[in-house]
């Protein structure tokens, strides 16, 4: 029984994988809504809403993919 317990318990991630998963799939979302998309709305002579729209189908995207 100790045998597979073991090798269970390696299978498992630690807190900091989760973590590091976590960030990896979820930060680029408000980074790209809140600070790049209305930096770029300027830049592309369009309106602060669409642009933050755009970015957020962007980190939609982003978020598909990384599953």
């Amino acid at each position: 029984m100790s045998t597979s317990n073991a090798s269970q318990s390696e299978s498992q991630y630690s807190l900091a994988k989760i973590l590091i998963i976590w960030v990896v799939a979820a930060v680029p979302m408000p980074i790209l809504t809140f600070l790049i998309g209305p930096a770029l709305a300027p830049i592309l002579g369009m309106k602060v809403e669409l642009v933050r729209w755009m970015s957020i189908i962007v980190g939609l995207i982003w978020l598909f993919s990384c599953q």
